[in-house]
């Protein structure tokens, strides 16, 4: 008995040194974390730069170079261009928030530099985009990088203008003298239209509703109230809208259905009116701003009430389309495309879509090719029609027949695969699109779909497999 009232003491007094050890090793690794993180520096894009000598290589502050030959100073970096030395910028750049000991609001991970373009050489101007994940995601630390997010990646293209300053010791000092967005560079053809301003004009309602979080750029109803924000909810700006002529979702009450708005760097936009208001017609109406709210302008689209959809989507500065369906009876009603080309002061229609049936959604690639959804109904050619003259005129867009991936079934491709979704497009310009099997499909249990892609924004389409949807 005595030798075990004595185990337990030791086993007691075992546990005892072992809880203290760890409490003293846990106090000294947080403060040693602490410190590690205290002696982290970070600079932002602005006053960042990077070390490197004649064949690129990066050098470090401190590291001593070999300077005997005395030829090798003042040299020319012709062996490094101005794309590698971009390269290597952004590259070095990033790294910083990559690094061990930095606390989650100002870490990332997953960076993918998608690309690395010059713009000029005799400037040194280039065009740089890239992804990444912050580690954070209620973190507004990474607001200053103007950039959005897509599928918990936050996306940024940036125009840079380098400078190479020589050292005179066999190295240089790469910085950027300026960075501005690809719009305010001027790069508004269809080949840069994945730009920040662009993609958060498409963003949709649940990435851009309340308190979510996810995105810079994002509206918010609240007491009344629709406001804006730019920097992740640091600072909200109020959108002069009474806000019993906004449309909302009728589940909550505070979101607005997607495409009735865009939340952007360069330009936001909310639709309102189109309809009877406790007994008054409010007209069609676009309120916008150009400058992050400072101020609103509104202007009216048309008089028509009785509006159910809404589309709005500025394709750059000056040009922009709003889509309305409205007079919904049965499974009809009418289609009008408005087009402003004056940044949205002023709204001329320029057609009324193909068919009248009920419009599913809407997107225009550029200022002239654009596509119009509506819902499948038995024995329609197409239920998505695409233009190419900016919405005056549109065709059917036709998808050939494909065999199943089980050849032993008899089923007919088009009888199955019959509900064409609006195409998405990614940031290479590549449309993607889904065909479901509709409201009543059962192969496969109703679940799969079918993939197709475009290169030439819908010119010809390209079958890609079937799958499980979304």
């Amino acid at each position: 008995m005595k030798d075990y009232i004595k185990i337990k003491r030791i086993i007691f007094g075992v546990l005892i040194l072992a809880a203290f050890l760890l409490v003293v090793f846990l106090l000294f690794y947080t403060q040693y974390y602490k410190e590690k993180q205290d002696s982290i520096v970070l600079n932002t894009q602005y006053t960042f730069s990077v070390r490197i000598d004649s064949d690129g290589n990066v050098i470090k502050d401190d590291q001593s170079i070999d300077n005997s030959n005395e030829s090798a100073k003042n040299i020319e970096f012709g062996n490094v261009g101005i794309e590698q030395i971009a390269q290597i910028w952004i590259e070095q750049f990033t790294n910083q928030f990559e690094q061990k000991y930095l606390s989650m609001s100002k870490s990332i991970t997953g960076v993918d530099i998608s690309k690395v373009q010059v713009l000029s050489s005799d400037e040194n101007n280039v065009l740089i985009a890239f992804s990444c994940e912050p580690r954070s995601n209620v973190t507004d630390y990474f607001s200053s990088w103007d950039g959005y997010m897509n599928e918990g990646k936050l996306v940024c293209e940036w125009v840079i203008q380098f400078q190479v300053e020589d050292l005179f010791d066999n190295t240089a000092r790469i910085f950027a003298k300026s960075i501005q967005l690809p719009q305010a560079y001027g790069l508004t053809t269809s080949t840069f239209q994945s730009t920040v301003a662009e993609k958060q004009t498409k963003s949709s309602a649940s990435d851009s509703q309340n308190a979510s979080g996810s995105n810079l750029y994002k509206y918010e109803i609240k007491d009344q109230k629709l406001e804006v924000t730019f920097n992740g909810g640091e600072k909200w700006s109020a959108v002069p809208v009474d806000i019993s002529n906004l449309t909302t979702n009728s589940s909550d009450k505070t979101t607005l259905p997607d495409g009735s708005y865009q939340v952007g760097l360069e330009k936001s936009a909310f639709l309102y009116g189109g309809n009877t208001v406790s007994g008054k017609a409010v007209p069609l109406t676009i309120i916008y701003t150009n400058d992050k709210g400072a101020n609103w302008t509104s202007a009216m689209i048309s008089d028509i009430t009785g509006v159910n959809f809404y589309y709005v989507d500025f394709i750059n500065e000056k040009e922009g389309f709003v889509v309305v369906a409205y007079n919904k009876k049965d499974n009809e009603e009418t289609t009008m495309i408005m087009k402003t080309t004056d940044s949205g002061e002023s709204w001329t229609k320029v057609g009324s879509g193909q068919i009248n049936n009920i419009v599913s959604g809407v997107s225009f690639i550029d200022s002239k090719i654009g596509y119009i959804g509506y819902e499948y109904l038995t024995g329609m050619e197409s239920n998505l029609y695409r233009t190419t003259d900016g919405g005056v005129t549109f065709t059917p867009v036709i998808l050939g027949s494909q065999p199943f991936e089980d050849a032993n079934t008899k089923l007919i491709w088009n009888s199955i695969y019959k509900d064409i979704q609006v195409p998405t497009i990614n940031d290479e310009g590549i449309l993607t699109l889904i065909v479901t099997q509709g409201s009543g499909g059962d192969y496969n249990g109703g679940d799969t779909v079918a993939k197709y892609q475009s290169s030439d924004s819908g010119s010809t389409w390209k079958f890609i497999g079937e799958g499980v949807g979304e």
